[in-house]
């Protein structure tokens, strides 16, 4: 086993070290970071050249968050040269989502590098009666990125209101836009602003039986605010959860279940209730729940203050009034950013 490299993202960890203790190897580091606009960052911290990486990452909720780490730790391995790379996935969340069984729905579960190759793919779809573009792009104010292998920290691929207009204004792809294009777009992990967004859905969409989508923004001077907090009755550790009588466990469950039900975890909607002492006791911050809220800038002070508002159902939710008050245009910046991690180097 001296060729096999173990990686895990931060779906299931546990069943992660469990595997490594039946193959008789060690599971190697994986550094994810999350950024103030809500991207993440993840960072293999292990020699991958020529290796066979395995990556063991169910795709549970929340299922766009896990499905976000899954695909950056595969375009990280392949820019360290791996030699092979296999995902592990015992859940695959998406996997009767790439067929569509009605008019008007969705498809997942399709990965392209970048806008253009987005463009090439997206055409191939016939479907006259209406559909939904669900695009998990990174985004920030009036700008887009994306990873593009073999090597996505040197080769993000960067949009701004210019390329976008340029990349999809070709005759042949305004024409199968206006008979076969989306009538709805859905952005996931993307905070732009109400213009910049106004330009994705005007290159992307065609209008649908009550015109075309309006555009929302994200909030000029808002950008998501992060704290964790412990859960009420919940016991500091997983084995005193354990001891508890039945009732007093449903109980302090309870208690976390209303956090859950308000905030969400970690910005993503409600986790189910079965999972909520995995999530509390396996994942970091272990024994304690994370809360994104959205902030807003006082303009008297120009500080960012918390609004109460849960960030996952920001725009849906029954404060999405007062957050088109508080937050007019886009939330955080998006940054050319530039690897850290040392060069890949043959081992002697």
């Amino acid at each position: 086993m001296n060729d096999v490299v173990v990686f895990s993202g931060t779906a299931h960890m546990p069943l992660a070290d469990r595997i490594c203790g039946h193959l008789g190897v060690r599971r190697s580091p994986v550094d994810i970071k999350r950024f103030s606009n809500d991207c993440l960052q993840v960072q293999l911290l292990e020699n991958c050249r020529q290796q066979d990486v395995y990556i063991i990452q169910p795709l549970v909720p929340p299922t766009q968050e896990h499905l976000m780490e899954l695909l950056l730790m595969c375009d990280a391995a392949r820019g360290a040269s791996a030699a092979q790379i296999t995902v592990v996935m015992p859940h695959y969340a998406y996997a009767r989502s790439d067929k569509k069984d009605a008019s008007r729905i969705s498809l997942g579960g399709r990965l392209v590098a970048d806008l253009a190759a987005f463009k090439k793919q997206v055409m191939t779809t016939a479907d006259a009666d209406g559909w939904t573009l669900v695009l998990a792009i990174h985004g920030s104010e009036d700008r887009l990125g994306a990873q593009a292998p073999p090597d996505w920290q040197k080769n993000a691929v960067f949009y701004d209101k210019s390329d976008v207009e340029a990349l999809f204004a070709d005759k042949a792809f305004v024409a199968w836009r206006d008979k076969f294009g989306p009538t709805g777009l859905s952005l996931v992990s993307c905070q732009v602003s109400a213009p910049f967004e106004d330009v994705l859905l005007k290159s992307l969409t065609r209008p649908g039986e009550k015109g075309r989508q309006s555009k929302r923004g994200l909030g000029e001077g808002c950008k998501p605010m992060t704290r964790s907090k412990s859960g009420g009755s919940m016991p500091k550790t997983k084995a005193e959860f354990d001891k508890l009588d039945p009732d007093k466990r449903e109980a302090a469950l309870d208690e976390l279940d209303e956090l859950n039900k308000k905030w969400g975890y970690y910005g993503a909607p409600p986790v189910p209730r079965d999972l909520l002492a995995h999530y509390y006791y396996d994942e970091e911050p272990r024994g304690e729940w994370v809360l994104v809220e959205v902030g807003a800038t006082d303009t008297s002070t120009h500080t960012l203050k918390r609004t109460g508002i849960a960030f996952w159902d920001r725009t849906t939710g029954p404060e999405s009034a007062r957050f088109r008050e508080l937050c007019s245009q886009g939330i955080g910046t998006l940054r050319e950013h530039k690897a850290t991690a040392p060069p890949d180097v043959d081992e002697e």
